[in-house]
């Protein structure tokens, strides 16, 4: 049996977390009647049991069904492990396709509309002692102006086009926190002055101080003090310049520098997150030459699609991830343009740790109109948002070739 059990967010980790993963049960819901009948109530049982986060169309799910079913329903129940009472939580979800909509016990929690990114909701005050029932709706009809990437959206594969991927198929958890915690963040690095700079957006903005501490090779190179006013606070602050060339990471020594960003209340740590960074920069010399800091840089890239037999969009496992990365630096690569997908966080934390060079790109739609426009526009910025702190990606693709606008020569409006 496929398990994906390991922490799913890599790149900003709590330590308090307990998975959600594994068999749920789950329904097709053909006539959409869910809503109508009371499945969002979480008090019926489903029919059918699902492998969760792989969707029902390939075998990893344990259903194996490649039949186009537009609207599925999971349930599941579950109770909050020991010591994580108390404390408050949020539901988090690395990805479901397409529009998805959340119950916990009976009171629904959030709409999120999306086949590629995450998304999460404080569920504190709804939370029971005891059981727990999670009720999750997806709808995922073909489409062809949402954007699909290399899903088909004919009812069956063509082409180069897939079986598509219905409802949850990236990791669901949940995380624990105290009076507030870090919503978003932002960090970024300026090689030539030797500077980290970002944003904390705080959930709540309760938060009066942050702390930012800095270690490279197992050392503490910088501790840095904020004043929080309000959810979102800038900061921007010097790392000792004597380790420059020490710590520039790139895919031939991919140097890494541990982030520890903490909140603080009335002198209390209500929060705690840990992630990381490669000191690098990105430009473009007077001769048009793409520069990996400050030198000339050829990037020899593979198109990576990241489809898997068994398991659609879903990587069968995180170790699957850093395997192929591996494999493709063996054959003489030094990165790859992730094709039509917001990979699995795994991918740019281990492209990070291994020295590869990646390109993010937006999956396309296939019919122009406001409706391709409006979705992409939305799905876009969330995709960069989920991106742009990945030391790994150097590029940015919100448009391949000319799909989803293929008079793009000759319209106006597509140009």
């Amino acid at each position: 049996m496929f398990e994906r059990k390991e922490y799913p967010r890599p790149q900003f980790r709590r330590e308090n977390w307990q998975s959600l993963n594994s068999e749920w049960e789950f329904a097709f819901d053909d006539k959409n009647e869910g809503i109508k009948s009371g499945l969002w109530q979480g008090k019926k049982a489903l029919p059918l049991k699902i492998n969760v986060p792989f969707t029902y169309e390939y075998p990893a799910s344990g259903v194996g069904d490649a039949a186009q079913h537009d609207v599925v329903w999971y349930r599941r129940s579950f109770a909050l492990a020991e010591g994580n009472g108390g404390s408050r939580a949020l539901l988090c979800f690395n990805a479901a396709d397409y529009q998805t909509d959340v119950w916990l016990n009976g009171v629904h929690i959030l709409t999120h509309t999306g086949g590629f990114t995450p998304f999460s909701a404080d569920i504190t005050d709804i939370l029971k002692e005891g059981e727990n029932v999670l009720v999750v709706r997806c709808e995922d009809t073909l489409n062809d102006a949402v954007p699909r990437g290399k899903q088909s959206w004919t009812g069956s594969p063509f082409s180069c086009f897939y079986v598509p991927n219905t409802g949850i198929w990236q990791s669901v958890w949940l995380e624990f926190f105290g009076e507030d915690c870090i919503a978003e963040h932002l960090l970024l690095c300026d090689y030539d002055k030797t500077e980290l700079y970002g944003e904390l957006v705080t959930l709540y903005g309760l938060a009066d101080e942050a702390e930012i501490v800095v270690t490279f090779d197992g050392k503490l190179i910088k501790r840095e003090r904020l004043t929080l006013r309000g959810r979102h606070n800038r900061y921007r602050f010097a790392l000792p310049k004597d380790y420059t060339d020490d710590y520039s990471w790139s895919p031939e020594n991919p140097r890494l520098l541990y982030v520890d960003f903490a909140l603080y209340k009335g002198g209390k740590q209500i929060d705690l997150a840990h992630t990381r960074i490669g000191m690098r920069k990105i430009s473009v010399d007077e001769h048009g030459k793409i520069c990996l800091n400050n030198r000339p840089y050829y990037q020899r890239l593979v198109l990576d699609q990241g489809y898997w037999q068994e398991s659609g969009l879903t990587p069968p496992s995180a170790e699957a991830l850093r395997k192929d990365i591996e494999l493709t630096k063996a054959m003489g690569f030094n990165g790859a343009r992730k094709h039509q997908k917001l990979e699995d966080p795994y991918f740019c934390y281990y492209a990070e740790e291994l020295g590869f060079l990646t390109w993010c790109e937006m999956p396309s739609a296939y019919r122009f109109c406001a409706e391709e426009t409006a979705a992409i526009t939305k799905e876009w910025q969330e995709i960069v948002r989920a991106g742009r702190n990945c030391t790994s990606n150097v590029c940015y693709v919100p448009l391949n070739e000319s799909w989803g606008a293929r008079e793009i020569a000759t319209d106006e409006r597509q140009k």
